[in-house]
């Protein structure tokens, strides 16, 4: 397999991908240098440009990159799924999905559209920004792609052929050890160490251990698995998802889940800091994305079950309604076990970097796991959006008056 760097790159596009146009000056960008956010990234990703053309170049390799040094083995393999997910998703949900140009097996690499001209939507967020309509639009994505890669619209034998080619193992690996089981490739941080005396509460384990089953066993649809801010793209009334090369079949949930969770913890922050215009208003815009992320979801689904699923599901339209009244409290507790998770990373969170105040940053990430933990151990209580939003709000309150 050819290593692509900086040096060899231009010769590999004027190979594989001579459409390039490399007459006019080129510039070639090794994205994770120098970023504002690195945390995640494990593959090797250039932007390339020459006049006004830009070109993501995406290459899958064994040992994965990381902020902070640290060497973990994945499978290349994953680089080819995601292309195909790329694939799939765009061809379901065009408008939010970049475009694919080339995939190279053989080398573990595709080229894709450049979305720069987009706004990275987490960095946005932690700088106060608001994009109306976000979680409208993140509801739509997910509930399409999953509707459409689901047994309720596909012929069992093509949804069994495409659940098989997406086990995808090896990145699954990663979050049933990491979010699940708090088992993070990177040493643990010392300012988080006093929040790890919880996780054996019998009661926090018998919540994890049902939704860990569930997400290891449950082949509902194609799942994003990585589904935050972080990997959204925005500007005005568009948006593009990326990296989705933890693509499996699993429990619809997980998606509304771990992106509810990259929500929640912008919110928790916000309440330590000052936010440009104002703090309250952009805490109500937070638990507005929510609210829209569900409904949507919900509106968008039913809408499809009852124009694309199969005869006898769409006849059966109460069924529907039961299905998605059941991925409200896994999805509460998936977000809830990320956020677990993440707050033992603590500082290490852009959205707790930006608090600069080291005593508030502590508080911020202790709300932060409190609030997952409610969230986690009330989730079978909570049967509508409202009841969240409820405890989220109602959590809050009662840290900021306790301190």
């Amino acid at each position: 397999m050819l290593i692509l760097t900086k040096h060899n790159l231009l010769s590999y596009l004027k190979d594989k991908y001579p459409q390039f146009d490399q007459r006019l000056p080129v510039e070639i960008h090794a994205i994770g240098e120098q970023e504002e956010d690195p945390a995640g990234l494990i593959n090797f990703i250039f932007r390339v440009r020459s006049g006004n053309a830009s070109i993501i170049v995406k290459q899958g390799q064994e040992n994965i990159r990381s902020a902070q040094g640290f060497e973990y083995l994945l499978p290349p393999s994953r680089n080819h799924l995601e292309a195909i997910s790329l694939r799939l998703r765009k061809a379901i949900v065009p408008q939010y999905v970049p475009e694919l140009y080339l995939l190279d097996q053989e080398n573990n690499v595709f080229i894709m559209e450049d979305v720069s001209y987009l706004r990275p939507c987490r960095q946005a967020l932690v700088q106060g920004e608001q994009f109306p309509g976000l979680g409208s639009r993140c509801g739509e994505f997910m509930a399409a792609t999953a509707f459409y890669t689901s047994e309720f619209y596909l012929p069992r034998t093509t949804f069994r052929a495409l659940a098989q080619c997406f086990i995808n193992s090896g990145m699954r690996r990663v979050m049933e050890e990491w979010v699940f089981l708090h088992r993070s490739p990177f040493p643990p941080l010392p300012e988080t160490m006093p929040l790890r005396a919880g996780l054996e509460d019998p009661e926090l384990l018998a919540q994890t251990y049902q939704l860990r089953h569930r997400y290891m066993s449950s082949q509902e649809a194609l799942i994003h698995s990585d589904l935050h801010t972080g990997n959204i793209f925005v500007k005005g009334q568009q948006m593009k998802v990326i990296d989705m090369e933890y693509t499996f079949a699993g429990p619809c949930a997980y998606d509304l889940g771990y992106f509810l969770n990259s929500i929640l913890s912008l919110y928790c922050a916000s309440l330590f800091r000052t936010m440009p215009g104002g703090g309250e208003s952009y805490r109500r815009y937070l638990l507005e994305v929510l609210a829209e992320l569900f409904i949507q979801y919900r509106r968008t689904f039913t809408e499809l079950w009852s124009r694309d699923a199969k005869p006898d599901y769409r006849a059966c339209m109460s069924y529907c309604d039961a299905f998605l009244d059941d991925l409200l409290p896994d999805a509460v507790g998936y977000g809830a076990l990320a956020a677990i998770t993440l707050s033992l990373s603590g500082p290490d969170v852009l959205d707790f970097q930006a608090i600069e105040d080291k005593e508030k940053q502590i508080q911020a990430i202790q709300l932060y796991y409190t609030m997952a933990r409610t969230l986690l151990l009330l989730r079978s209580s909570i049967k509508s959006v409202s009841d969240f939003l409820n405890v989220v709000v109602t959590c809050s309150n009662r840290y900021i008056k306790r301190k």
